[in-house]
């Protein structure tokens, strides 16, 4: 009798092994799917501080630029004619 099913759970031991190993493989193929978006979304937060970074300078130097700091245009100050005061 365990002649005839030796074939048969040797072929489930092997099957069961074959599934597990591709259990395995899915396993860390979705480990590795996780680190490459948590490095990505770290490498957009740190393009983004560049870029704001940039801006930054670019903004402080065009008012560094200005010829007189003190002159404040009117329109800044004064509501326009028949704009009901929304500036």
């Amino acid at each position: 009798m365990i002649r005839l099913a030796l074939p048969y759970i040797l072929a489930a031991v092997v099957a069961s092994a074959g599934v597990w190993w591709v259990m395995s493989i899915k396993a860390d193929n979705a480990a590795l799917r996780a680190e490459n978006e948590r490095i990505k979304l770290t490498l957009a937060g740190c393009t983004a501080r560049a870029a704001n970074r940039s801006e930054d300078k670019e903004s402080d130097n065009a008012v560094d630029n200005m010829p007189d700091l003190r002159a404040v245009p009117d329109h800044w100050l004064l509501p326009g004619p028949g704009n009901g005061g929304v500036y």
